[in-house]
């Protein structure tokens, strides 16, 4: 493509995305004026802002807008993305409400070949066949209608009509296995299917910070899968609620496998316990508590000579009773007898760290934060304390890094 084409150049002023500019080698008023979208006559155009959001995420990056055919829609030089207009808006058009068009269209030239080469964790597939069909073996309800909905949306891809609670795992895997025998449908899906993973964590995401005054009993029916996101209790099978459980322990880290949930050691009942290596018998320990209860009591002095206030903290009292429970549940286990890792379905080994989860960040209150920055890092390595808050920044990281990487 030719740079010196794109002479027509608008400087979008958007208090949401700053300063961004487009390239044009067409008049954008001229092509609005043909348009039925709400821009038209303007500069501005339908989708322009999921390009201005992707150019703010990617500062390095150029987009160039034309009418000119371009084979995938869209070509790609260097840091420079020349965008066919028509192709993009017909793409987005597909994809409804959804914010991140512009990553999706762009990702459209992902290859399986580079794919394949590339780790995602635990939660993003490989790209051959047999892998990708291994992974949607593990797929939750939750996790197959998503997926489902995501491929309706490729064009060519055929998928059974029945109510996805009538397919059998047999027949959901047969429905569409086929389809991976053709390259260039199988390169579709893949290129799609890590969105349509990333759009769960983020489903995750919105939970937590929906229900951050709910308590503890309410998040934990939701991780093990007994309730929806909207706490309403569903009927699984124990298998499908393993899958679910499975999916939903991933807001914990990608780092993480093969939960057990409220497993039993001498009569005492733990929350959480998770793997950080398949080939390791090294564990992690969470300990829940409700987003709600305090990490501090605090008391209020009386005013001083300055007429100045200030406070005492201390632990409040459940996570001082959560550091020497979850020390207990770490004793029990790596002391456990043969028939009790049995019924937990593990191998003899040990605790590396415990995680107590509990309460909300008050980053607005630069004397707690720095309390709490202080106990955090008062702990050894064996103790790490949580808020929901860290959490949902955690999660926010982690989608943000497979963007990144996609």
């Amino acid at each position: 493509m030719n740079k010196g084409d794109f002479k027509f150049r608008k400087n979008y002023n958007n208090n949401k995305f700053g300063d961004q500019i487009l390239s044009f080698d067409f008049n954008i008023c001229d092509f609005q004026k043909n348009q039925k979208g709400k821009n038209r006559g303007t500069q501005r155009f339908d989708f322009h802002e999921t390009l201005l959001k992707f150019l703010k995420e990617n500062p390095d990056k150029k987009i160039f807008l034309t009418r000119k055919k371009l084979e995938k829609g869209f070509k790609k030089e260097g840091n420079d993305f020349y965008v066919n207009i028509d192709n993009f808006q017909k793409f987005c058009e597909k994809l409804h409400k959804r914010e991140d068009r512009a990553n999706a269209f762009f990702r459209q030239e992902v290859s399986v070949e580079n794919l394949s080469h590339e780790s995602r964790g635990n939660i993003l597939a490989s790209t051959t066949e047999q892998e990708i069909i291994e992974r949607i073996k593990n797929f939750s309800a939750e996790q197959k209608q998503t997926f489902l909905e995501g491929l309706k949306k490729i064009e060519g891809i055929e998928l059974p009509q029945k109510n996805l609670k009538e397919i059998s795992d047999e027949d959901f895997l047969n429905s569409w296995q086929e389809i991976l025998k053709t390259p260039e449908k199988q390169k579709i899906i893949v290129a799609n299917y890590s969105q349509i993973q990333i759009s769960i964590l983020e489903e995750h995401k919105r939970f937590l910070e929906d229900n951050l005054v709910k308590n503890e009993t309410f998040i934990h029916n939701w991780l093990d899968g007994k309730t929806d996101d909207k706490g309403n209790e569903i009927r699984n099978t124990e298998k499908e609620q393993k899958r679910l459980r499975k999916s939903r322990c991933l807001i914990f880290g990608l780092e993480f496998i093969n939960f057990k949930s409220k497993g039993k050691l001498s009569g005492k009942e733990f929350d959480i316990l998770t793997k950080t290596s398949l080939q390791r018998n090294e564990f992690v320990l969470i300990e829940l508590k409700s987003p709600g209860e305090e990490v501090f009591d605090t008391k209020e002095k009386a005013e001083n000579n300055n007429e100045g206030k200030s406070k005492d903290y201390s632990f409040s009292d459940s996570l001082f009773r959560s550091i020497p429970q979850v020390l207990n549940y770490k004793h029990l286990f790596e002391n456990a007898s043969d028939e009790e890792l049995q019924s937990l379905n593990v191998q003899e080994g040990k605790v590396m760290k415990c995680i107590i989860l509990i309460g909300k960040s008050k980053k607005d209150d630069k004397v707690w934060e720095r309390n709490f920055q202080n106990l955090k890092h008062s702990f050894s390595n064996l103790i790490e304390i949580w808020t929901y808050t860290d959490l949902i920044e955690k999660l926010d990281t982690t989608i943000k890094n497979l963007r990144e990487n996609l």
